[in-house]
């Protein structure tokens, strides 16, 4: 007996990236069967958990440059904080911190700390771990590029002096700290697991050492480097559980799997050319802010695994009391009207300094996900009177015309830090800033905000973060449509006590049962 599975072979874009669509027995164009014999198939009920590992790759978050083998760190290490499914940051291997001015702080290491092989964590480890990453080049190392020096104090103590005060520090200091000097590829580390090898394969194991029970047990590691391999792990059980890109289907898997979502900080945003021109004009772009239908954009056109948005902070933390505010045509009018546009020649749509108008939005024409995000986008503001049209071109033609600035508007994606800091889109050097917004023009520009925020002490950060988006609302730098969420799948039923969320996959996984 054998089972034909369909499937489109595309590189992995996040953690484990390959969508669930329905079953069909016939392959699409451009993509394969895969033939599993029955010795193949996993049995209908598993009692072992597996995961992917990429065995190519190293299990040292410095070394680590696959997307796989990172999605396994934090079950295998912890930083000084990590964040919670709320978006607070929660202390991890730090017991407790002060500062004294937001530019130098003092990070206690717990005394209860231990890695795996029963050594307890220092400050030592902590300062050899950071350095490592901001050296190295790592995926962590980008987060501390705020750094300026470590060092350890007289009483145990880790002093972090940083370039310029940030009270969002404690977001970015999740980076895994391992054993001082440890270069190995699997470095010892204070995580839930182990990794250790067997006869029959590679697992990780729980520690003895965490401080409670982890009554999950043991994980099985699924050797997959490859896309087909990670297709076969999923379709045969030899993986239990995968997170996917939901959204953005370039990479299907067909087939019939219990699916749950992930709340993630990829923020989906349209990005304006506000070099000179219509989109020049603050209420312009407000306009087209109001005029945006989210709700579709997150239900339709990316099926429901997005969470609408019309600010830079995502709307699961709760410490801020400005909100989310939908669509309203008749602001979107009003706004354009007071910016001087006028239907002339009553066609429906406005005219601009006395010429007809047509906005362009582009995007990837990779992304079926994004292509109908964009088309959702443009009917909305052409229902408002802005004669829009989406325009689906090859990621090559789209970074080209991006770095020169040929465009009217764009529909693209970036993963924001859990502080929500936006920096890279709005300031004048931004590397994401591909607009020209400047905001130095402004009495009060976002950026000094954003500072602000930066600078106020953590009781009154909150009051500052309402501030800043008062004002970005107001001037619109670029539009947030939506936040992504992933999807989880799993070939059975997901753990008891499984609770994914912005904070991780992994969140308690000491108390999923199987």
């Amino acid at each position: 007996m054998t089972k034909r599975i369909a499937c489109l072979l595309i590189a992995a874009a996040l953690i484990f990236t390959f969508a669930a669509c329905e079953a069909s027995d016939e392959p699409l164009p451009g993509e394969i069967e895969l033939d599993l014999t029955e010795e193949q198939q996993a049995p209908a009920k598993q009692e072992e958990f597996f995961l992917p590992w990429d065995s190519g790759d190293s299990l040292n978050p410095v070394k680590a440059t696959g997307s796989i083998n990172h999605a396994l760190m934090p079950l295998l290490y912890e930083g000084l904080f990590c964040v919670g499914n709320d978006l607070m940051p929660k202390g991890a291997l730090c017991s407790d911190y002060s500062t004294e001015d937001g530019k130098v702080y003092y990070f206690t290491v717990s005394d209860s700390a231990r890695f795996s092989d029963g050594s307890a964590v220092t400050a030592d480890d902590v300062i050899y771990s950071l350095r490592a990453h901001m050296n190295s080049g790592s995926v962590y190392g980008r987060a501390l590029s705020n750094i300026k020096s470590l060092k350890k104090q007289s009483d145990g103590r880790v002093r972090i002096e940083l370039k310029s005060a940030d009270s969002g520090i404690l977001y970015r200091l999740d980076a895994p700290v391992i054993k001082s000097g440890d270069t190995s590829d699997t470095p010892v580390g204070s995580g839930e697991y182990l990794y250790v090898e067997r006869d029959d394969g590679s697992y990780l194991v729980p520690s003895q050492y965490t401080g409670h029970v982890n009554t999950f047990g043991e994980i099985g590691l699924f050797p997959a480097s490859r896309a087909d391999a990670l297709l076969y792990g999923l379709s045969s059980g030899g993986i239990s559980m995968l997170e996917t890109d939901r959204i953005s289907p370039e990479t299907e898997f067909r087939g019939s799997f219990y699916t749950m979502q992930r709340d993630t900080l990829c923020m989906h945003y349209l990005g304006m050319n506000q070099r000179s021109g219509v989109l020049a004009d603050a209420r312009v772009r407000a306009a087209i802010s109001a005029a945006c239908d989210r709700k579709a954009v997150a239900n339709t056109a990316y099926g429901g695994f997005a969470v609408p948005t019309d600010l830079p902070m995502h709307p699961i933390y709760q410490g801020v009391s400005v909100g989310y505010e939908g669509e309203n045509t008749e602001q979107a009018r009003t706004l354009l009207e007071t910016a001087g546009l006028a239907d002339v020649n009553a066609d429906g749509y406005y005219e601009y300094e006395g010429s007809p108008l047509t906005l362009y939005i582009i995007t990837n024409i990779e992304s079926e996900g994004k292509c109908a995000a964009a088309n959702a986008v443009a009917a909305s503001l052409s229902a408002a009177g802005l004669h829009t049209v989406a325009q689906a071109i090859p990621m090559a033609e789209l970074k080209s015309r991006l770095a020169v600035g040929n465009f009217d508007m764009y529909l693209a994606e970036s993963m924001l830090y859990p502080d929500m800091d936006a920096s890279v889109l709005i300031a004048p050097a931004g590397e994401l800033n591909f607009g020209a917004y400047n905001d130095s023009i402004q009495a009060q520009s976002l950026s000094s905000l954003i500072q602000q925020v930066k600078n106020a002490d953590p009781s009154d950060r909150d009051g500052a973060l309402d501030t800043y988006l008062l004002a970005f609302r107001q001037d619109t730098p670029f539009i947030p449509l939506c936040f992504e969420r992933s999807a989880v799948l799993f070939k059975g039923d997901a753990p008891a006590g499984f609770d994914p969320g912005v904070g991780g996959v992994f969140t308690n996984i000491q108390n999923w049962a199987k």
